[in-house]
């Protein structure tokens, strides 16, 4: 009898001790369940503030110079010098075992240019390269590039479609020009005073806008070109007439007109600064477009602000009238090229103002 109660006893404890581990595991189990659905609501509900994301954008790749172009694959120089040439890769591969023999960027470029110019292929070449007024929708990198650079340009205006089939209609290619280097306005003025030319005159003409675009092109993929030679600038000294000095700490913007000088579109703005006397008011970054701008200087504030501190100084002299004879310094000037620095100095009295070109 006492053995058959030890044997019972024990069967009845390894019983209890199995429910106890099957209460452990389903407690663990409902434990992680309940933590689960805490961290998933925590994650999908939005709270009142939106958090902040930062994305980290990888850094570009520095640009290659000619001894990197010359050391590629020609599979490497295709796709980085092949989209230059619109719709023509076949320029790059051509070209490609001649690139030892460039001593810089601008051999290059120009060796390229002119195996396009002087080849056989030279009219494919034109024939090929899409009409201002016709969106180019194939997937080609040299497509895509055209159709970036057209910018501001209204490809689909009726007028423009007229121009630019007139041109083709007469020459039997489409007319080429940088737009990136010309305003809007003069692109169309360009359109109606070139479908006057000859067909040779037209061909010139095309040829030297092929050059200005792949240049910019090249300049925009691989370092080694003078930036000043490919972007132009302009720049803003106004000079204190009463002290004889840089005049820091006058608002300068720079509009771009259009629709023959009814509307303007604001380029950049900024402040002048008392350290360089120049102020990059349209900087190297890329061409300055030929057409017509408008610059602006409130000079207001400065010239109100140095006389008091001069009668300040020397207790004599006569405050300004309030409101002032000045109040913004207003410049309509012209380009007619992109690759050159527009310098305009102002020279600024409390009465009176005198511009130029300067260099």
């Amino acid at each position: 009898k006492t053995e058959s109660k030890m044997f019972v006893w024990q069967q009845r404890k390894r019983v209890v001790w199995g429910l106890v581990v099957v209460l452990h595991c389903l407690c663990c189990f409902a434990l992680h369940r309940v933590e689960s659905q805490v961290t998933t609501t925590t994650t999908t509900t939005t709270p009142t503030t939106t958090p902040t994301t930062t994305t980290t954008t990888a850094p570009q790749p520095p640009r290659p110079d000619l001894k990197a172009l010359q050391a590629m694959t020609l599979e490497q120089f295709s796709a980085l010098v092949g989209p230059i040439w619109e719709q023509a890769p076949w320029v790059a591969v051509d070209c490609y075992p001649q690139r030892y023999h460039w001593t810089d960027l601008t051999t290059m470029h120009q060796y390229m240019f002119d195996y396009i110019k002087n080849g056989p292929r030279s009219m494919e070449f034109l024939h090929k390269i899409p009409p201002l007024s016709v969106d180019v929708t194939n997937s080609s990198l040299a497509s895509n590039l055209s159709a970036a650079e057209h910018g501001s340009l209204n490809r689909y205006d009726p007028t423009l479609h007229t121009l630019d089939t007139a041109y083709s209609n007469k020459f039997g290619f489409p007319m080429v020009i940088a737009v990136v280097r010309n305003s809007v306005d003069h692109i169309y003025q360009e359109f109606r005073t070139r479908v006057n030319n000859t067909a040779a005159q037209e061909i010139e003409n095309n040829f030297l806008n092929v050059w200005y675009i792949s240049r910019i092109r090249l300049a925009s993929r691989a370092q080694g070109f003078d930036p000043q030679d490919i972007y132009g600038s302009v720049t803003v000294h106004v000079i204190d007439g009463n002290l004889g000095g840089t005049a820091p700490g006058i608002p300068l913007r720079l509009y771009l007109l259009y629709n023959n000088g009814t509307n303007r579109l604001l380029l950049n703005q900024t402040v002048t600064a008392s350290a360089t006397g120049r102020n990059y008011i349209l900087p190297l970054t890329k061409p300055v477009q030929i057409g017509t701008y408008h610059l602006e200087a409130d000079v207001d504030a400065y010239l109100a602000r140095t006389t008091n501190q001069s009668i300040t100084a020397s207790g004599t002299g006569t405050p300004l009238p309030d409101p002032p004879f000045l109040d913004t310094v207003l410049i309509r000037f012209s380009t007619w090229t992109a690759e050159r620095n527009y310098h305009i100095p102002i020279v600024l009295s409390n009465y009176g103002y005198s511009t130029y070109l300067g260099s």
